[in-house]
């Protein structure tokens, strides 16, 4: 296996340069995003984002070789060169527009085969220009991983554990201030619906300004969003573009009551989100007592920041050994995993290329999972790519039909923009923000909390309180 690089090489050799047809324009509506269109944000994802990635983790590769061998021995050494030599030509196919390959190795290669040969069957092949973007940054992260795979030592290596961890630690202090403002609330809560309608919006808009920290965005770099999330919530109201917040507040009031209230939380990033995250978790546990809230994470390195289960536990092994506050939250957090109100959870199709509305054909068993659940929070600009399809949708399509038939249950879309894809918005509220900035879907500046209850299993008529009705109405 460790030489599979070199027959690979040798493979590509043979094939003629991709003559894709990279048009100067705007992408059409209605058709997946692709870097074929220079004036959208995939074609510089493609061309400039992605390999300065690849160059980052080369050189973090290059610079902690030592470390590397010191706990893995020779063949530690031997392994990093040949990732990288991996890396390299990962990186040469990208820039000279290669043809895809099959993968040779991991628990998912079959079904990305299977994906690769659906695109090919016709002999039409697909590279980094001619392809749809989901399907290409998709592709290079499991490259990435691949490399290490066919290593003899590294095949579980993360190599963007450090960058994670320094994120984590940047975003120490903004959590001792949400962790006492939790804790305070919890402990001075004020039952009143108007109230608990307040402060559920307030722990939402939270999460939803954490999801700005996306390194995949900043190609590793820091993203400073100030020290204080609470006054970032209220500094950033006006730019929340759609605010579904009271309906996903209903949604799980009204589910608290008839029944055993689970929740979903599909994650994005480590450091601050994920944390973030955890307190809506811990909030909803506490305050709408949730028989279960289940992560779930990244099976395997992705995008940079995103989560998986060893990121999600270093998070609150951190917290225990910071401030009182965290501290506090940590030991709480720890006891819910071990009760198993909180469980984690790594499923394959989060990491594979496939949009949300293929999972029922694709992936039967998770969609059953998630069909138990009262409400679904997908966090971030992957997961809200993978909900619309990264189709360019007319920005005023209801949210509901770019879902194309996902519906498991209830849907919450969590999201800061980052991509130049969205969805469920007025058409006034278009012309603000691209007045306030040109580039309003790339920046992560604007935000949207977007719910579609189709699949609500509440009977409002015969179960639900006349105060809940009262606010519905």
């Amino acid at each position: 296996m460790v030489h599979m690089c070199i027959f690979l090489s040798a493979v590509e050799e043979t094939q003629s340069k991709v003559a894709t047809d990279i048009q100067d324009i705007t992408p059409p509506w209605d058709v997946p995003l692709s870097a074929k269109y220079m004036r959208s944000f995939a074609y510089p994802t493609i061309k400039d984002r992605l390999p300065v990635i690849l160059t980052k983790v080369i050189d973090g590769l290059s610079r902690d070789k030592e470390a590397i061998a010191a706990e893995y021995g020779e063949e530690g050494r031997e392994d990093v060169k040949r990732v990288i030599s991996c890396l390299s030509q990962l990186k040469n196919e990208m820039v000279t527009d290669k043809y895809f390959t099959q993968l040779v190795c991991g628990d998912d290669a079959s079904k990305w085969n299977v994906y690769w040969r659906n695109k090919t069957e016709n002999g039409t092949m697909v590279s980094w220009y001619s392809t749809e973007w989901l399907y290409a940054e998709t592709y290079f992260y499991r490259r990435i991983k691949e490399a290490f795979l066919l290593s003899k030592k590294l095949a579980d290596y993360d190599p963007f554990h450090k960058q994670k961890s320094d994120c984590l630690e940047e975003a120490l202090k903004s959590m001792d201030m949400l962790a006492k403002y939790l804790l305070k609330e919890i402990e001075t809560h004020d039952i009143r619906w108007d109230t608990m309608n307040s402060a559920f919006q307030r722990m939402l808009k939270q999460s939803l300004w954490a999801n700005k920290v996306d390194l995949s965005l900043s190609v590793g770099n820091h993203i400073d969003i100030g020290s204080d999330p609470l006054k970032v919530v209220d500094d950033l109201d006006d730019c929340v573009l759609v605010d579904q917040s009271k309906e996903v507040w209903v949604e799980i009031s009204k589910s608290s009551i008839v029944k055993d209230l689970i929740i979903d939380i599909v994650l994005d990033n480590a450091g601050l989100e994920v944390m973030v995250d955890m307190c809506l978790a811990d909030y909803l546990t506490t305050m709408y007592n949730a028989a279960r809230v289940r992560f779930h994470c990244k099976a395997i390195p992705w995008y940079v920041s995103d989560v998986m289960e060893k990121d999600f536990l270093q998070a609150i092994e951190r917290l225990s050994n910071h401030t009182s506050a965290c501290q506090q939250l940590a030991a709480k957090w720890k006891d819910y995993l071990e009760q198993g109100k909180w469980t984690l959870h790594s499923e394959l199709y989060w990491t594979l290329p496939f949009s949300y509305s293929d999972m029922k054909e694709q992936d039967p068993h998770l969609y059953s999972i998630l069909s138990e659940s009262s409400i679904i929070i997908f966090k971030g600009d992957l997961n809200y790519r993978k909900l619309l399809g990264d189709i360019n949708w007319k920005y005023d399509t209801p949210f509901h039909s770019s879902l194309r038939g996902f519906n498991p249950a209830p849907i919450v879309a969590i999201r800061t923009a980052k991509a130049d894809l969205i969805s469920g918005l007025d058409l006034y509220v278009v012309k603000v923000a691209q007045a306030k900035k040109k580039d309003w879907l790339l920046t992560g500046d604007f935000g949207v909390i977007q719910f579609d209850g189709t699949n609500s299993k509440n009977n409002l008529e015969n179960e639900v309180s006349s105060e809940i009705k009262r606010l519905i109405s």
